[in-house]
């Protein structure tokens, strides 16, 4: 028995001994940057980026889930706000702030924050790849956040930039303030905190800019691929994107608004900044407009439009996915597993 106890003992301290000398970091935890880099993690932050698309109440405390349900939520404010959607009474319903313009700056703060916050969902899992990787699931993750954040960045531009009002006091004091075509600022996975104190708005050029480049590099990265799960974006999103970019320079470069004369030298010159965006190399609007159809016609390959029978469906027409869709966002019901 003793020479058994003394061979136990012996074995357990070589045991022991070899473990601390194997295991001078545990392999059984890992850092933040391990695992941000493992695939499953950034699905999972896709995911997470798709599921705030339908967030509710993302706002925290504004209490009103009701004028707080995500991007649908967004687009029903620039209907009622545009000429698209017409408000026959604005107070019979649960929109009546909105629909008669009264405490406008609260929603407009919720629009800012609810993109902000997705361009940060957007900016964790981009910060998380390395652009360069050869993981193809890593590339097509890259991507289709680069699309999300392309997306959000075109909505925000196009709300919050200063245009003609036709009201004189109101032109006279953006005229005043310097205001004329700036968007908003750019916050990327690169932003650091001490950035963001004195970050400008940027002015529309260098914004179309900044989007094409998100997009050529996500249009590179899901190159020819398109998820079955039509909540994340694939290829055709991304060539519909930039059919909207294109569209949006091309109807600049046509009107040349009074109140920005000569878009063509603004866009020139903002082409020659050094600020690492790509170059939009147009010069008219007939440029831009040919552009706008390549994209539309690539984002419908593999699409066709939806039949008769579909369209009269009143159970799954506009509710389910099928051939002609491209982009959805998905309220309620269980998510369809993985599909990178």
């Amino acid at each position: 028995m003793k020479y058994i106890k003394l061979f136990v003992s012996v074995a357990l301290t070589s045991v022991i001994a070899t473990s601390c000398i194997r295991e001078e970091i545990p392999n059984s935890t890992v850092s933040d940057k391990q695992v941000a880099a493992m695939s499953d993690t950034q699905l999972s932050m896709l995911y997470g980026i798709s599921s705030y698309m339908v967030a509710v109440n993302s706002w925290g405390s504004s209490g009103y889930y009701l004028n707080d349900w995500g991007y649908p939520c967004q687009m029903y404010y620039r209907e009622v706000n545009g000429e698209d959607f017409p408000v026959y009474k604005s107070t019979y319903d649960y929109w009546t702030y909105h629909e008669n313009g009264t405490y406008a700056s609260s929603y407009t703060v919720y629009t800012w924050y609810y993109y902000y916050k997705l361009i940060k969902n957007c900016n964790n899992l981009i910060g998380a790849i390395d652009e360069n990787t050869t993981n193809e699931e890593s590339k097509r993750y890259l991507g289709s956040a680069l699309a999300f954040r392309a997306m959000a960045y075109l909505d925000l531009a196009r709300s919050f930039e200063f245009k003609p009002t036709g009201y004189a006091s109101i032109d006279s004091k953006a005229e005043d303030d310097g205001i004329w075509g700036l968007t908003v600022p750019i916050v990327t996975e690169k932003t650091t905190n001490a950035e963001t104190i004195n970050n400008p708005r940027v002015d529309f050029c260098t914004m179309y800019r900044f989007i094409m480049t998100d997009l050529e590099k996500a249009q590179k990265l899901l190159d020819g691929y398109n998820p079955s799960d039509v909540s994340l974006p694939g290829n055709d999103c991304v060539n519909g994107l930039m059919a909207r970019v294109w569209m949006e320079v091309g109807s600049r470069l046509e009107e040349n608004s009074e109140y920005i004369k000569d878009y063509t030298t603004k866009l020139a010159e903002s082409n020659k900044k050094n600020d690492g965006y790509t170059t939009l190399n147009v010069t008219s609007a007939k440029d831009c407009y040919e552009k706008a159809i390549v994209c539309a016609d690539n984002a419908m390959q593999g699409h066709t439009p939806i039949t008769e029978s579909q369209w009269h469906d009143a159970k799954t027409g506009f509710n389910t996915a099928n051939q002609a869709w491209l982009w959805r966002c998905r309220i309620g019901g269980k998510e369809q597993e993985p599909v990178y």
